[in-house]
């Protein structure tokens, strides 16, 4: 009973501390995944400036700077068409 307790414990013990290391790893990988694709998936450029974690309501709130690169990508467009 007690390894099996002993188990548990360390069981648990990782899975906080890699919960707590996610919570400072996650934010990084995040934004470089962003700054790294926004041309592909946006047709701009975008630079954050902050991006932080928040594990209580699971979100990724993030600052950023103005798009550096104005140009529309083919297919879209800012009229505002009415139906």
């Amino acid at each position: 009973m007690k390894k099996a307790l002993r188990i548990i414990g360390i069981v648990v013990a990782v899975l906080i501390f890699l919960g707590i290391a996610a919570c400072f790893i996650a934010p990084k990988i995040a934004k470089g995944y962003v700054e790294d694709h926004a041309k592909e998936l946006l047709g701009r450029r975008m630079q954050i400036g902050d991006i932080s974690f928040n594990p209580f309501r699971f979100t990724f709130p993030l600052k950023t700077s103005p798009f550096l690169n104005r140009t529309i990508p083919h297919g879209l467009s800012h009229s505002n068409s009415s139906m």
